[in-house]
This record gives structure tokens, C-alpha cells and sequence, in this order.
């Protein structure tokens, strides 16, 4: 004999209750991220303007090969910089001590 669940008013019920649950949750979250977003926009300072023209600007990236291809190449060459200059200083200062 398999052992299956019968499908009884209760059941259902229960499974319909904990549905119902997990949707209410989510959208008690989407509300309160949408009236973040709402207050964010009624604070209108030049910080959150920044915080939404980013958020915006991620959102309807325009991808250009050129100027993204510069953009890459300038951030690694100041890593490269960077790193070059901090590998010298270590040197240094493992030369000096000797």
C-alpha cells in the first residue's frame, strides 16, 4: 500500500495558508523596499540624487566597447601603479633593514 497524503479540506487548507503566507511576506518586503525608495526620493538632497542617478545608471547601462575598453585599461594601469609603487617601498625597507 503507498503511503499518500489525502487530499481532505484540512489539507488543503493548510497548504493554502502557508502560500497565502509566504506571498504576504513577500510583498510586506517589496513595500517596504518601494517606500525606502519613496522616502529616498522625498528626502531630495544631493546625496540620494547621486544614490538614484547611480541605481539609474546601472540599470540602463549603455555598454560602449571604446570607452569602456579605456575606462578597464586606465584602473588597471593605476592598480598596476599602485602595486608597482607599494612592491618598491617593500623593497626598500627590506633593503634598509639588512
Amino acid at each position: 500500500m503507498m503511503n499518500r497524503k489525502i487530499l481532505s479540506a484540512v489539507n488543503l487548507k493548510k497548504v493554502f495558508n502557508i502560500y497565502l503566507n509566504k506571498q504576504i511576506n513577500r510583498i510586506i518586503i517589496i513595500l517596504i523596499i518601494l517606500l525606502g525608495i519613496y522616502i529616498i526620493k522625498l528626502v531630495n538632497n544631493n546625496t540620494t540624487n547621486k544614490v538614484l542617478h547611480f541605481i539609474e545608471r546601472n540599470i540602463y547601462y549603455d555598454f560602449r566597447l571604446a570607452e569602456d575598453r579605456k575606462i578597464f585599461k586606465d584602473a588597471l594601469v593605476k592598480i598596476v601603479n599602485t602595486s608597482k609603487g607599494t612592491i618598491e617601498e617593500l623593497a626598500e625597507t627590506v633593503i634598509n633593514k639588512k
